[in-house]
């Protein structure tokens, strides 16, 4: 699994990938406002948050295969903001591969030893994957988040290079 960071024709592959406007709004924690209409409008929107973010597509064999968004934070760690996967493709343990080349991407192209991300309650896939590539809860984090008019559960999760 390789990662490189998001290009312009990659707005159409998150398109694709992205069900509906709930699971927009999902992913982006209702950050990034209604679902883009085209790959155009993904990518100027995800420019437009270069500054603060960085976005990476996740390839397998030379097709994409997911994308990811990591965001710096003030104490010099960096926070996992969303991940998508080619729905084609779930299943085939891609999620696992394509955090654990984002976590390798942390510490050598950004030199950080600590990652961090907020997970659904009911997102159990995501949570169980998290896990496997030894991201812990936090405990006592929990938040709810508004989603397209409901309260949804969310647990904080860390990885930590010292947690290996």
């Amino acid at each position: 699994m390789e990662l490189y960071p998001f290009q312009k024709e990659d707005g159409a592959d998150f398109l694709r990938w992205v069900k509906d406007e709930a699971e927009f709004d999902l992913l982006s924690g209702g950050t990034l406002g209604k679902l883009p209409k085209t790959g155009e409008e993904v990518y100027r929107l995800f420019e437009g948050r270069k500054a603060t973010e960085l976005r990476l597509t996740a390839q397998k064999e030379g097709v994409p295969v997911g994308q990811l968004s990591l965001r710096r934070m003030d104490d010099g760690s960096y926070r996992v903001c969303y991940v998508i996967l080619d729905q084609n493709r779930r299943k085939e343990g891609l999620g696992q591969e394509m955090m654990q080349a984002a976590l390798a991407y942390c510490q050598k192209e950004l030199h950080c030893t600590t990652v961090s991300l907020v997970v659904f309650q009911k997102n159990a896939a995501a949570f169980h994957c998290y896990q496997k590539v030894g991201f812990q809860v936090v405990e006592g984090k929990e938040s709810v988040f508004p989603v397209m008019g409901k309260e949804e559960v969310c647990y904080e999760m860390v990885w930590s290079k010292s947690m290996e």
